[in-house]
């Protein structure tokens, strides 16, 4: 329910704009509305977003991406994918190592599967947490015997995969998976060291607004927000970097105000929009 919901609020907000605009011009181009609502379709759930379509990956495959409306949850897409077919992978992946190599070979590669729902970074990743699973293995424990190396090799691995510019260089398609899961798993040893070692419960508390900040940040929000930086700030490299972590940081923040309010005016409703979580 939470998935659909998100992916008709931007309908609603958009909506909303094009009304006021209608209002505002003395109630001429009616038409905009009508082409907005006839433009709509099954889509917006699935691939209404198109993009990356001249990418290559490193043995030359065009390397497409899709999401939904609501963009970012083009994530939570893919992971309703995985969960309809994990009876599948469970089979193919009980003790069995095979599978993994396989995956990892796709994802390392960025091997396109074609599929939009079913890409080869949702199958690795959802397969190999699955592993641990069905093998009853730690990943905490696990990775945390190379955590000295793990942590500095993020580090350097973030700061060569900025230069390279990510999946859009030769050199970015090689480094940027390896940064992503050298990222992915430092992050999980500083955060079990914060909150399970240092006691700093703070994090748990406020996790449950997550998945709304998430869902909610690119609804207009993160737009306005860069716009009034853009609009205060001069076109100078110090503010341009100053306005880099401001904005990410002020569109949280706004979001998570958001979700507070809500949580004390509309429980109910923010229920539906986060399923309880």
């Amino acid at each position: 329910m939470p998935y659909f919901l998100w992916n008709l609020i931007p309908i609603i907000f958009f909506t909303i704009i094009l009304l006021t605009k209608y209002i505002i011009s003395g109630f001429n181009n009616i038409d905009d509305i009508k082409n907005y609502f006839l433009s709509l379709n099954w889509r917006i759930f699935w691939d209404w977003n198109i993009w990356n379509l001249e990418r290559t990956n490193i043995i030359g495959m065009i390397t497409p991406s899709s999401g939904p409306i609501n963009l970012p949850l083009w994530f939570l897409r893919d992971l309703i994918v995985m969960i309809i077919i994990t009876p599948l992978l469970y089979v193919l992946l009980n003790k069995k190592l095979i599978p993994i190599i396989l995956f990892s070979i796709l994802y390392f590669l960025n091997i396109p599967l074609y599929f939009d729902g079913l890409s080869n970074t949702a199958l690795f990743f959802f397969s190999l947490g699955s592993y641990f699973s069905i093998n009853k293995l730690d990943l905490i424990k696990v990775i945390s015997y190379y955590k000295l190396y793990l942590i500095p090799i993020s580090f350097i691995l973030l700061i060569f995969t900025t230069v390279y510019d990510g999946r859009y260089t030769f050199v970015g398609n090689i480094l940027y998976p390896f940064y992503i899961l050298s990222g992915m798993f430092s992050m999980f040893i500083i955060s079990n060291y914060f909150v399970n070692i240092k006691g700093y419960k703070y994090a748990i508390t406020k996790s449950k607004s997550s998945f709304f900040i998430y869902s909610l940040h690119s609804i207009c929000i993160l737009d306005y927000i860069t716009r009034f930086y853009n609009y205060i700030f001069p076109d100078t490299f110090i503010f341009n970097v100053i306005s880099y972590f401001l904005i990410p940081i002020s569109t949280a923040y706004f979001c998570y105000f958001i979700y507070v309010s809500m949580s004390l005016l509309f429980p109910k409703y923010l229920k539906l929009l986060t399923g309880d979580r």
